[in-house]
């Protein structure tokens, strides 16, 4: 069975900001206010997570696959490339979610992790998560370390 964290949904974040979500939320005319308004739950973390397990298996079975999502997001930006192949939406509507929310769901992780470390270190950043979205976080972590 496979066995989600919370150290995973931020690797996971990351790397899917790194390679493609970031542009996809510019190029589908995603906001800032839609990260600081969406509301993180345990429940789409897991829809989310279940998702990015399928779509990494879709990928490795069908190499023809990634290359041409590859090809739409240069044309029509991550939102169009993912809604326009059945395949992919297949798999994040099974999850759960919709594509705008796979695509929100690892940034507003990573960055309500950011800034948590930020408002732990003094910082006074904060104005672009909600304090809903802290709390969640908080959860999550206590959750984690007292599993580990």
């Amino acid at each position: 069975m496979h066995k989600m964290s919370l150290k995973r949904i931020l690797v996971s974040s990351l790397v899917c900001l790194s390679s493609v979500a970031t542009a996809g939320l510019a190029q589908s005319g995603a906001k800032d206010t839609d990260q600081k308004n969406y509301k993180l739950s345990m429940e789409k973390i897991k829809a989310y997570d279940s998702a990015m397990v399928k779509m990494k298996a879709l990928f490795a079975s069908d190499p023809a696959l990634q290359n041409s999502m590859m090809e739409a997001m240069k044309k029509g930006g991550m939102m169009a490339a993912l809604e326009n192949n059945q395949k992919t939406m297949a798999v994040i509507k099974a999850s759960g979610i919709s594509a705008q929310e796979f695509l929100i769901i690892p940034s507003c992780v990573q960055i309500t992790a950011s800034v948590y470390n930020s408002q732990s270190q003094g910082s006074v950043m904060g104005a672009m998560v909600s304090q809903e979205n802290i709390a969640f976080y908080v959860t999550l972590r206590i959750r984690r370390n007292s599993i580990e």
